[in-house]
């Protein structure tokens, strides 16, 4: 079943982020991940939400996506991200199975 892995995040040294993602999109890529959301302009429908970007890419599983966070070559391009970005939320979350139900 597919995960995806959502984040929300402001960009602090864009430099430094465009390095960043020159870097990880191969890894995603590299990793059956497809990133399906890219976006500055989340529109705000209720509740609270910080400016900045949400970014959406889905694996085709959990443990695909966890192994993917688990390389080496993902950690060295989170370090980047780290120094280039104040992350608001990280999370990974299941596919929903409409067949369960």
């Amino acid at each position: 079943m597919p995960s995806y892995f959502i984040t929300h995040f402001s960009i602090s040294d864009p430099a430094a982020y465009d390095r960043y993602v020159e870097a990880v999109v191969p890894l995603i890529q590299g990793n059956h991940g497809r990133l399906l959301v890219a976006d500055d302009a989340a529109i705000l429908i209720e509740g609270s939400h910080e400016e900045g970007r949400v970014v959406v890419v889905e694996f085709p599983s959990l443990d695909a996506a966890r192994a993917w966070q688990d390389t080496p070559e993902y950690q060295a391009a989170a370090e980047i991200r780290k120094s280039a970005t104040h992350t608001h939320s990280m999370i990974l979350v299941a596919g929903f199975d409409p067949s369960a139900v």
